[in-house]
C-alpha cells in the first residue's frame, strides 16, 4: 500500500476519497485518507500544547472526516464480500419503499 504524502493534507486527501469515481481506486484512497486523518489526530494529541491550538472548526472536520471515511470503509468491505447494503442479489434496492402497497385516503 502506498504511504501517504506528508505534504498533503488530511483534507484534501478525504476529499479526494469522497468524490472518486473509479471503484477500483476508491479502497486505497479510502484508506489513505483514514489514515491521514488519524494521523493528524494523533499530532494533535501529543502536541506540546494537547490539542488546545486546533480551531473548533478543524476538530469537527476531523471527527466528522473519521465518521464518514469509517462508514465508507465498511461499506466497501461488505461489497468486497458480496453483501451490499443497499441492493438485493437481484439489484433491487432493499431500502426503498414500495410505492405500490402504500394505500391512498
Amino acid at each position: 500500500m502506498a504511504g501517504i504524502n506528508k505534504k498533503e493534507h488530511w483534507a484534501d486527501l478525504y476529499r479526494r476519497a469522497l468524490f472518486e469515481e473509479d471503484r477500483n481506486k476508491l479502497p486505497l484512497l479510502l484508506e489513505q485518507a483514514y489514515r491521514a486523518v488519524q494521523q493528524r489526530v494523533r499530532e494533535l494529541w501529543y502536541s506540546p500544547t494537547g490539542g488546545q491550538n486546533v480551531t473548533d472548526k478543524e476538530r469537527n472536520e476531523l471527527h466528522a472526516a473519521a465518521y464518514y471515511l469509517d462508514l465508507l470503509r465498511s461499506l466497501e468491505v461488505r461489497k468486497t464480500f458480496g453483501e451490499d447494503p443497499i441492493y438485493d442479489k437481484q439489484g433491487h434496492c432493499s431500502r426503498a419503499v414500495d410505492v405500490g402497497n402504500l394505500e391512498h385516503n
